[in-house]
């Protein structure tokens, strides 16, 4: 039987609670499934494997917990073995889209 999954990528994006101010990590996966849907199901359900309590530095008790899956997509390209386009996406305000941008500050 033939391997029907395709690649899909997803963007989630975690917060750690216990700090002065919340910080939040972003993550870019690759994930093969059948379809959207279940590669949704899949990034959810890595996400929350992601979730979990910790010490830091001077026994601060912090916590890192998914606030969700932004986004899931087909990859670009299906071929994953050479220099591939992986994730796309459109917008329109790039004001905004340019405050989260840390490389060019």
């Amino acid at each position: 039987m033939e391997d029907m999954t395709h690649p899909f990528i997803a963007v989630l994006v975690y917060q750690t609670l216990g700090l002065p101010e919340p910080s939040y990590r972003e993550d870019v996966v690759l994930l093969w499934a059948e379809d959207e849907e279940t590669a949704r199901g899949l990034a959810r359900r890595r996400g929350e494997n992601q979730s979990f309590d910790y010490i830091g530095v001077g026994s601060q008790r912090l916590r890192q917990q998914l606030v969700g899956v932004i986004d899931v997509r087909a990859s670009t390209d299906d071929e994953l073995d050479r220099d591939a386009d992986l994730y796309s996406r459109y917008f329109t305000d790039y004001a905004a889209y340019s405050a989260l941008d840390t490389m060019t500050r």
